[in-house]
């Protein structure tokens, strides 16, 4: 009775975070899609994993979390923040239709660059053809991930992910906005965000795309009456896409190899991937104190860069290792709790999220539907919607997208929208 008890607080921080925001409320706000995944985890980890001495704590690490993270956002929801000449303004930005064209068949182009270039590193550079990259694919992967090509290749891969990321945000809006062409661009994209996704041999590719596509389309539909006329409608869409997603990665990574119904396993593989990180993160806080690494994890970006230059040492690496049994495999995430864990013990569990709640508030605005401010509300909703299985911003590539689309809003002001 007591495992009930998690999804009754997960309900109130929902109702109460409804009554602070009132007409600034937003179906994929930070806070509801951190309660939404959170639910949805916590519900499937009690039914696919066995109940552990840890797991009630674990619970209650999580949600302390949560509700600091809310907390913080509710302080400073309401606040704005002004970015030079091009900041926040009382009034709203009208996109221009021809200019946020060209600027979404540009990116596509530079997309469709990534995808090919992709193609070439992975089956016909690693490889070495398409039969040992559908045979080997483990063997492929693991090439992949410890693949090095150099400065300029790293450079053009991180302009690539850059434009891409941004790219995402730009067809949500188009998307919303109904414009000519608007399907055909929307689908354009989401074709070759799988087949990068199935290329790399990666699920959080595509998952990360959907969530940030959908995030930046809703909160540009305008009224909460239409966000949730269109969740209703194309929720079941989505999800039986991503079904069908899960289940080519099956076939790709031959899952049916020791007899099992595909369908079965992609559902095990689904429910470890959402929950498994959950029972990591247990496991992790019962057999090991914090690190104390005070940073190490949670600002590794920096770290990164000053152990580069000689100045620290990166300290990121566990002394015991990355991977940790969970019952049905080993695994290396364990939320983005376990992140904070190690840096800063069980204060970090609540003092960090308490932060990103504040960084995600200033953010939150529903009048202003700049470039700008768009990626940033759906960036920060995709690192929360992301937090059950990692910490996104340890990642170089997605805080520079931040900073990357205050340069394009500024560059390309005149060409994306005019301001009233």
């Amino acid at each position: 009775m007591i495992l009930f008890l998690p999804f009754l607080i997960l309900g109130f921080v929902y109702l109460l975070n409804r009554r602070q925001l009132k007409e600034n409320y937003y179906v994929l706000n930070p806070v509801s899609v951190n309660v939404f995944i959170w639910g949805f985890v916590l519900a499937v980890h009690t039914f696919y994993f066995p109940y552990g001495e840890y797991t009630l704590k674990t619970y209650g690490l999580i949600l302390s979390g949560i509700m600091f993270m809310a907390v913080g956002f509710w302080i400073f929801c309401r606040k704005r923040i002004i970015l030079g000449k091009h900041g926040y303004k009382s009034a709203r930005y009208i996109y221009r239709e021809k200019g946020l064209l060209w600027t979404l068949r540009f990116l596509l182009c530079i997309e469709t660059v990534r995808v090919i270039y992709s193609i070439y590193i992975i089956v016909y550079r690693l490889a070495g053809s398409w039969d040992v990259f559908f045979s080997s694919n483990t063997y492929v992967r693991n090439l992949y991930l410890s693949y090095n090509g150099g400065t300029l290749a790293n450079i053009f891969e991180f302009f690539c992910n850059t434009n891409a990321f941004t790219g995402y945000v730009l067809v949500g809006i188009f998307f919303a906005k109904r414009y000519k062409h608007a399907r055909g661009i929307f689908f354009a994209w989401s074709v070759l965000e799988m087949i990068y996704a199935l290329i790399t041999m990666s699920k959080m590719c595509f998952i990360v795309y959907i969530i940030v596509v959908s995030v930046t389309y809703l909160n540009n539909l305008g009224s909460l009456q239409k966000q949730r006329k269109i969740i209703k409608k194309y929720f079941p869409v989505v999800a039986v896409g991503i079904l069908f997603f899960l289940m080519a990665i099956g076939i790709q990574r031959n899952y049916m190899a020791n007899g099992e119904l595909l369908l079965s396993t992609v559902l095990r593989k689904a429910a470890i991937y959402l929950a498994g990180p959950t029972e990591a993160l247990g496991r992790y806080i019962s057999q090991y104190k914090s690190e104390y690494t005070m940073g190490s994890g949670t600002l590794k970006i920096f770290f990164r860069i000053l152990s580069r230059l000689g100045i620290s040492h990166d300290l990121s690496v566990l002394a015991h290792g990355k991977n940790i049994d969970i019952g049905y495999e080993s695994i290396n995430v364990y939320t983005w709790f376990q992140v904070f864990y190690q840096d800063f013990s069980y204060m970090g569990i609540v003092v960090i999220p308490m932060i990103l709640g504040c960084v995600a508030g200033i953010f939150y605005s529903q009048s202003d539907d700049s470039l700008i401010a768009n990626v940033w509300n759906s960036w920060i909703t995709a690192v929360f919607a992301m937090s059950f299985y990692t910490f996104m911003w340890g990642q170089t590539i997605y805080l520079f997208t931040l900073f990357y689309a205050y340069l394009f809003h500024i560059a390309l002001h005149k060409t994306l929208y005019q301001v009233k």
